[in-house]
């Protein structure tokens, strides 16, 4: 209960000896402080990859069952993770949110975005001993907030949680009256292209989708 209450509170009384970093829980702390060990406790039987958090450990497990539980909803492809589909939905948004803050290109990927500044930065370029991928020394702590689930950005209207700014952002949307999707055949307005996307799929399909 009182971490609960810290996560509205904003108290972070758990502190990292090596950096400073604060955490509202000791959990939390427990996990980032492998980032500077390299400790990797947790390991796949099957393929014998290695993870710091449990909970990582168990989102790479269900690679190993076949399931595919997270279907699009524009193409009906499916995928093992979340995250895999949420990549793929951009390929019909054609959303990239993902910045290099050197040079100002954009990608759609996280992976593209690694392999630019490896070879295109690589004097701003930190590395996550975790995943083993590269990172603007800007966004470097956002993305180490996978791996320890710390979510520092909280919305001023409802309270929820992110654990990067552009989730944040993108969250704040749905209380915003502004929704500058507009359906082109019943004029319906949506806060994200890929609500419109989904919207026309499926009150407007096409004859090709029926």
């Amino acid at each position: 209960m009182r971490a609960h209450i810290r996560s509205h509170t904003g108290e972070q009384p758990f502190t990292c000896d090596t950096c400073g970093k604060s955490f509202t829980q000791s959990q939390q702390l427990k996990v980032h402080i492998r980032t500077h060990t390299g400790e990797k406790p947790y390991i796949c039987e099957i393929c014998q990859r290695r993870f710091s958090d449990k909970g990582n450990y168990k989102r790479h497990m269900f690679i190993h069952s076949g399931k595919k539980p997270f279907a699009c909803d524009i193409c009906e492809k499916c995928f093992a993770k979340k995250y895999n589909l949420k990549v793929h939905q951009r390929t019909h948004t054609e959303e990239q949110p993902y910045l290099c803050f050197t040079c100002d290109e954009r990608f759609t990927q996280l992976i593209d975005l690694s392999n630019h500044m490896a070879s295109s930065h690589p004097e701003n370029t930190d590395i996550c001993i975790e995943c083993g991928i590269g990172f603007a020394d800007i966004i470097f702590e956002d993305h180490e907030r996978v791996h320890a689930d710390e979510r520092p950005y909280s919305c001023g209207i409802c309270n929820k949680h992110f654990k990067n700014r552009s989730s944040l952002i993108r969250h704040e949307k749905i209380h915003s009256e502004v929704k500058p999707y507009v359906c082109n055949i019943c004029e319906k307005g949506f806060t994200q292209n890929f609500n419109l996307q989904k919207h026309q799929r499926i009150k407007h399909p096409i004859p090709s989708q029926i």
